[in-house]
């Protein structure tokens, strides 16, 4: 199994293809693929956030209802679909679903672990903001253009390469970091692999340009939120 930050950022990645508010320019089996694996990856971090849960004293039962929690979770966010009610409900939206979800998995935390909910729901806001500020670039025929790259086998291998590589380089970890901090400098590393592939592999203009220095500035605001 990766580690920890390998997952998560490839989660965010994987959430940015699948919702770029171009959809129809994805192939319908690239579509489906994308999104198997963004559910398989969730699935993944939720079994991890559990396991760190287990390993400071949560009882099987409590694992069972937290996994429970995070079901109810993902079936409230299916309720509505992103561009379908404006950025401000939609933000609403994911902290409605996510507000048990996020206590819960406060509480069986250890406590330098604890700021690990609140943070992936801020990191959660902040790509959605990006997908809504920017939603005409992400649109446009370059980045429709660009996204066609990522069906090219040797694009997905380097994209994965430069993954393995950052999880390899921070020595990645199933275990949640001891502050955010440190969940940072790791996670960000393995975040930038996706703008480096767009950078390398799709045509430079206005709008892949803006894409490119968004998608990290966007990514790196829950680092800057003070705890």
């Amino acid at each position: 199994m990766k580690g920890f930050f390998f997952v998560a950022a490839l989660l965010v990645g994987l959430t940015y293809a699948q919702e770029n508010g171009n959809r129809p320019v994805l192939k319908r089996v690239t579509r489906k693929a994308i999104r198997n694996m963004r559910g398989a990856l969730l699935k993944q971090i939720e079994a991890k956030i559990i396991s760190n849960c287990e390993a400071n004293g949560l009882t099987d039962c409590g694992a069972n209802h937290l996994q429970e929690t995070f079901n109810k979770m993902r079936s409230c966010l299916e309720t509505k679909i992103m561009y379908s009610v404006p950025k401000d409900e939609y933000i609403q939206h994911l902290e409605s679903c996510g507000k048990d979800a996020v206590r819960e998995t406060e509480n069986c935390l250890r406590s330098d672990q604890r700021y690990f909910p609140k943070f992936v729901l801020d990191l959660v806001k902040s790509l959605v903001n990006f997908m809504y500020d920017d939603k005409s670039a992400l649109a446009s025929w370059e980045m429709t253009a660009c996204l066609r790259k990522f069906d090219n086998f040797d694009v997905r291998r380097d994209y994965f390469s430069c993954m393995v590589l950052a999880s390899i380089r921070t020595h990645d970890t199933q275990e949640i970091p001891h502050s955010k901090g440190d969940f940072c400098d790791k996670f960000v590393a393995a975040a930038k692999c996706y703008p480096r592939t767009v950078n390398k592999y799709c045509d430079h203009n206005c709008n892949v340009n803006k894409i490119i220095s968004d998608y990290s500035k966007y990514l790196a605001i829950p680092c800057e939120i003070k705890e």
